[in-house]
């Protein structure tokens, strides 16, 4: 998956970066936007911090 290849280019860090992940999510059509957006208020209220990319991924895989 695209997480396996931004890890192996050490990567990863910056697409964590909140401006980043916002910028991949604007890409998405708007319903995907909204699932997104509850579910990473979902993630953060279970976990007690902020959505990953690697959450990201995941979101749009099982769609």
């Amino acid at each position: 998956s695209c997480c396996n290849v931004m890890e192996d280019l050490q990567h990863m860090e910056e697409m964590n970066v909140p401006s980043n992940l916002r910028l991949i999510v604007m890409k998405l059509p708007y319903k995907f936007r909204e699932k997104w957006r509850a579910a990473a208020c979902e993630l953060q209220e279970h976990r007690g911090n902020r959505a990953m990319f690697s959450d990201l991924v995941s979101f749009i895989e099982r769609q």
